[in-house]
């Protein structure tokens, strides 16, 4: 992470969302449920699955301490001071942090998180296609399916083959913790489509 110290140079110029915008009342909801995590770990763990999950490209947030708190406020507080100085690359971030410049790039982001860093995949403007044998249509007969039957399932640990523990695991932890989506939502029918191809999963993560 490169830090750049400036006295001089009026860094509010730079700024993404000018200051004369910042005073408004805002609530910040999160759903971030990252005690979920030890529920995948205990569920993964019974059904003989939590090595594959290790394995994975979301393996090491296993190790995420628990009691840990996700500081919505301070996000917004930070992306706020969000700033694009001359010559800022496409594949970085830049941050007004009192006089001082701060930059996060695609590599750290990457070292920071695990995750990968590039062009987007075209599964996004797919048309969404049930797999005929999959969990969608075994499970949830293919219709209208929110997070929490999918929780509540994954919780009782129903299952009917060997590694569809692991591909619930997956859906439900992008969704529900790694996205912070709200149970009471649907589920993202792109998730759906890596949720049965784990080496997928793993090359879009």
């Amino acid at each position: 992470m490169q830090m750049v110290s400036t006295e001089e140079e009026d860094l509010d110029q730079y700024l993404v969302y000018p200051r004369d915008t910042w005073s408004y009342n805002i609530t910040i909801n999160t759903h971030c449920k990252h005690k979920f995590i030890r529920q995948i770990e205990s569920v993964l763990g019974s059904c003989g699955e939590l090595d594959e999950f290790r394995s994975s490209y979301f393996g090491h947030y296993l190790d995420l301490p628990a009691g840990g708190y996700f500081q919505a406020q301070y996000m917004h507080n930070l992306f706020l001071r969000q700033i694009t100085p001359p010559g800022a690359s496409i594949n970085e971030m830049w941050f007004a942090l009192g006089k001082t410049k701060v930059r996060l790039s695609a590599r750290e982001f990457c070292l920071c998180t695990g995750l990968k860093f590039g062009e987007l995949t075209d599964i996004f403007s797919r048309v969404y296609e049930p797999v005929t044998d999959g969990i969608h249509f075994r499970y949830f007969g293919g219709s209208h399916l929110l997070m929490d039957e999918v929780i509540d399932l994954f919780l009782v640990k129903s299952f009917q083959r060997k590694g569809d523990a692991l591909k619930m695991a997956l859906l439900l932890f992008v969704n529900y913790i790694l996205f912070g989506v709200d149970e009471r939502t649907q589920v993202s029918y792109w998730l759906m489509t890596l949720a049965e191809d784990t080496n997928g999963f793993n090359m879009f993560a």
